[in-house]
């Protein structure tokens, strides 16, 4: 009875073990002779495609704010449990949104993801992978086709 309950114990124990992880930088992607209002426009009529609200444009500042929404498990690293499992839960992300001016636009894309655990209600904040950003941009060239000059991610 004893080793039941230590391994139960070990099991519990190992089970709120969590793999961090992985930090990535925000996506970035430089644009030559593109308008910012344009770059803006595009950006928000394929997040609206994606079914993604905006809560804040600005083309002043260059800024697009979405709404929270949510995120399926491929565009977000939410860390995995001791056996290597991904959470189960809600995962919900906002994404931020930086156009630059000038003869060359930049744009970045931050996008923040939390994971709420189903089963003991713990919030995990998740990294992106990319996929998503990467999508959009991709289809914001194939759009306005523009070049792309620079990329970092």
């Amino acid at each position: 009875m004893r080793y039941v309950a230590l391994i139960l114990s070990v099991l519990m124990v190992g089970g709120c073990a969590v793999r961090v992880p992985t930090m990535h930088p925000p996506v970035t992607h430089t644009y030559e002779f593109r308008e910012r209002r344009q770059v803006i426009d595009g950006l928000v009529a394929l997040l609206e495609a994606e079914k993604i609200s905006i809560a804040i444009r600005d083309v002043g500042k260059g800024i697009i704010v979405t709404d929270s929404f949510d995120v399926l498990p491929e565009y977000c690293d939410c860390g995995k449990n001791f056996l290597g499992a991904e959470y189960p839960g809600q995962r919900r992300g906002v994404m931020r949104v930086n156009i630059s001016d000038g003869r060359k636009i930049m744009v970045t894309i931050d996008f923040k993801t939390k994971l709420l655990i189903t089963a003991n209600k713990r919030l995990l904040v998740c990294t992106s992978r990319g996929v998503l950003e990467n999508k959009l941009l991709t289809a914001l060239e194939k759009e306005l086709g523009g070049t792309e000059i620079h990329q970092r991610d």
